[in-house]
């Protein structure tokens, strides 16, 4: 039995590499620099290498034992949409998977750094020696970053505003200076006018 342990340890040890690969594996969403939360739409890419058709389900959740230092879990998945939730991809093929990650714009939502896993399960497909077949799962670690303060949309529309409000006046007082002057230059070239003709 002791030696049974020991052998299986070994197998286990033992690398093997994988025929299909997933790319990113990790990403990182930064909001920080956005005045506000957006909606992302990104890529999932996969690389099915096998001599056989891959059939692989994605599902993104939450684990606390998992998570890295400074991250909390995701609050709601179901701001994260994958739109291919499982694929076949042929042999020797690349595919890719949309995914939008669309965070309610709200104002708890800020300054926060949240952390959720994507499962990549290959269910179908795979090596196979005639006996075994070798099949790989991913865990995807995705961090969202949002923006550190919310700028109401009442006060953006000031923000926004102001400016224009600004140059408005100063067209506005422009015109006016200039129609004042021309009038002016009118009314001087009459009075010349009936100096020298009166």
């Amino acid at each position: 039995m002791r030696w049974r342990l020991i052998i299986v340890s070994l197998i286990l040890l033992m690398p093997t590499a994988s025929a299909w690969s997933i790319d990113p594996a990790k990403w990182t969403i930064n909001m920080l620099e956005e005045p506000e939360i957006t909606t992302k739409h990104l890529v999932i890419r996969v690389d099915n290498c096998h001599n056989t058709t891959l059939t692989v389900i994605f599902t993104p959740f939450n684990d606390a034992e998992l998570i890295d230092d400074g991250y909390t879990p995701l609050p709601n998945l179901s701001w994260v949409e994958i739109e291919e939730q499982q694929v076949t991809i042929p042999p020797h093929t690349k595919y890719e998977i949309p995914v939008t990650i669309e965070v309610e714009n709200t104002t708890e939502n800020y300054n926060k750094t949240w952390q959720f896993f994507i499962y990549a399960d290959q269910i179908a497909g795979g090596e196979t020696d005639g006996e075994t077949t070798l099949q790989f799962d991913y865990n995807l670690r995705w961090n969202i970053i949002t923006p550190k303060t919310h700028i109401q949309l009442a006060e953006k529309s000031k923000e926004t505003s102001f400016p224009l409000w600004v140059a408005i006046i100063i067209l506005i007082t422009v015109s006016a200076i200039s129609v004042a002057i021309i009038a002016k230059k009118r009314i001087k070239v009459e009075k010349d006018e009936e100096d020298i003709f009166g």
